[in-house]
Parts: C-alpha cells; structure tokens; sequence
C-alpha cells in the first residue's frame, strides 16, 4: 500500500515539474526582453491582454487569476 502511494506522488511531482520548468523558463525570457516582471492578481478576468496563467474550465470560458506586468511593453 505504502509502495503504491509513493508512486502515485511519484509521478503528480513528475507531471507537474514540466509545467513548472516551462513557467519558470518563460519567466525568465519576459525579464530579459521586457524588463523586470511581476504577477498581480487580477481576480477572475475573462479579458486576456497580457501573458497569463490561463484557466480553462470544462464547461465554461478561458479566464486568468493573474496577469504579468513588465515595465517594458
């Protein structure tokens, strides 16, 4: 039981590293080429302007949580 439990931990880590590797890597591209960027917190927003951490519900439309501000645009 216990085996089965680390591997099922095992592989959501595995699953999700890739994302964060992407997010990070992509985080480090925008401060490069559009000057240091922060994250703010916008609340449920159906309006998509910036890059942003899309959530894409079954049954509903895309929306965002939090959009990416550089100084550079």
């Amino acid at each position: 039981m216990m085996i089965f439990i680390l591997i099922i931990l095992i592989f959501i880590f595995q699953s999700c590293t890739n994302d964060i590797n992407e997010f990070i890597k992509h985080k480090k591209v925008m401060d490069e080429l559009f000057g240091p960027c922060e994250w703010k917190y916008v609340g449920k927003d159906s309006q998509i302007d910036n890059p942003a951490i899309t959530i894409t519900p079954p049954n509903s439309e895309e929306y965002v949580l939090w959009n990416q501000n550089c100084t550079k645009n």
